[in-house]
C-alpha cells in the first residue's frame, strides 16, 4: 500500500523535471539565435557521440572542433574529452593534455 503512494510523488517529480528541462531549452533558444543555441549544441553533441561510438575518431574530432569553436561552449566537458582522446590517439600528447585538463576541471557545461 505504501509503495503505491511512493510512486505518485516520483511521477509528479518526473513531470516537473520534464517541464523544467523544456523551459530551460526554450529560454536558451530565445536568448541565443544562430549557431550558439541550445538545440545546436545538443545536435552536435549527439553527432559527436555517435561518431565516437562507431569508432570514427576523425568525425568525432571534427564535430568536437565545431563545438569548441563557439566561445560559450569552450568549456563543454564531453567535447574537450573527445578532443583529448582524438589527439592522444594521434600521439599529440601535449595538445591532448590541455583538453583533458579542461574536461577534468569540471567547471564548464555538462560538468560531472
Amino acid at each position: 500500500m505504501s509503495r503505491k503512494y511512493n510512486v505518485i510523488p516520483l511521477c509528479l517529480l518526473g513531470v516537473a523535471a520534464s517541464f523544467a528541462i523544456y523551459a530551460v531549452m526554450r529560454h536558451g533558444d530565445r536568448t541565443s539565435e544562430g549557431p550558439g543555441n541550445t538545440r545546436t549544441l545538443i545536435a552536435l553533441n549527439n553527432e559527436m557521440i555517435r561518431a565516437h561510438g562507431r569508432g570514427d575518431l576523425a568525425g568525432a574530432e571534427k564535430t568536437a572542433r565545431k563545438i569548441l569553436s563557439q566561445p560559450e561552449w569552450r568549456t563543454f566537458v564531453p567535447a574537450n574529452a573527445v578532443m583529448g582522446s582524438a589527439l592522444a590517439q594521434k600521439g599529440e600528447y601535449v595538445a591532448a593534455a590541455a583538453f583533458f585538463k579542461a574536461a577534468l576541471s569540471g567547471k564548464g557545461s555538462a560538468a560531472p
